[in-house]
């Protein structure tokens, strides 16, 4: 009984602000009609073997260039492909693509900040001067370098893209550590003896956490604009793949008789990357100490 009535001020603490959050990102219209959409795309990105009405490479060389109509919603393209089914398709690869990169990032540039910001000295300036050096180069262009290297395919974009955002992950968190770790309650962690890896994960990280959920938010519509960047130019995903990058590129020299077939996937571009941006600035004021109620 004594347990369960230490938990539960402490549990209703963490849903209370959970709730305050959400409350407050409830206010700004344009946050929740981005994550609405953002939810939409990623229902639509699981259930497309459901959803598409055609195959992402189901052919029909009888019906090629259609226009839009009834039966094909957004027409066909050279090869008779339902230009429809295959955004539908290529939602599932591209948020793929933004999502692992992200993910990849997020996960390798966290470790190295808390690291740096944490202990500080001659680690941080070692592991600084080296992130300075790697962000000198510019990310399309470190991304184009890798995704060459190592290969045009899906796998080698998400490696590609991962790699090249590391250090802008790692300086934020390494920011956050810097300031929170002369706070009294890493004191108190030390003094009771608290071993490094506690402190770090248990006590600095959850107060620390606020902007890299923003940032990671913003670097989602990022990495897929980035993805689709490198698509377009052959070395990201490779046809008959979807991913809306590839499906510009396949359609920029049928712009003037087929608008519509690179058009098409440019504006799923657009709305996913406008729809993580306005999330994304929807939680920054949301987390921002200085709003709360």
């Amino acid at each position: 009984m004594r347990g369960r009535k230490c938990n539960g001020p402490a549990r209703k603490k963490k849903e209370s602000q959970f709730a305050a959050v959400m409350k407050r990102l409830k206010r700004n219209k344009f946050a929740m009609a981005g994550l609405i959409i953002i939810i939409l795309l990623i229902l639509i990105a699981i259930f497309a073997d459901v959803i598409a009405p055609y195959g992402y490479a189901e052919q029909d060389l009888k019906n090629t260039f259609a226009s839009p109509s009834a039966t094909h919603l957004c027409g066909t393209d050279k090869l008779g492909r339902d230009v429809f089914s295959r955004l539908i398709y290529g939602a599932r690869e591209s948020l793929l693509i933004g999502f692992l990169s992200v993910l990849l990032a997020a996960s390798i540039g966290m470790v190295l900040g808390a690291i740096a910001g944490y202990y500080g000295g001659v680690l941080d300036n070692v592991l600084m001067r080296f992130l300075d050096i790697y962000q000198s180069i510019p990310n399309i262009l470190m991304s184009m370098v890798l995704a060459t290297a190592l290969g045009a395919s899906t796998q080698n974009t998400i490696l590609a893209l991962g790699i090249s955002t590391i250090p802008l992950h790692a300086r934020i968190l390494r920011s956050q550590f810097m300031t929170l770790r002369e706070q009294e309650y890493v004191e108190a962690a030390i003094a009771t003896n608290a071993n490094d890896f506690e402190i770090i994960f248990k006590h600095v990280l959850p107060n620390a956490i606020s902007p890299m959920i923003v940032q990671i938010t913003m670097s989602l519509g990022l990495s897929i604009l980035a993805g689709a960047t490198l698509s377009f130019l052959g070395l990201g995903a490779q046809p008959p793949s979807p991913e809306w990058g590839t499906m510009i590129s396949e359609g920029r020299n049928y712009l003037r008789n087929y608008p519509y077939l690179a058009l098409a996937p440019g504006l799923c571009i657009m709305v996913t990357v406008l729809s993580f941006n306005l999330l994304g600035d929807g939680l920054r004021d949301a987390l921002d100490p200085k709003l709360k109620d």
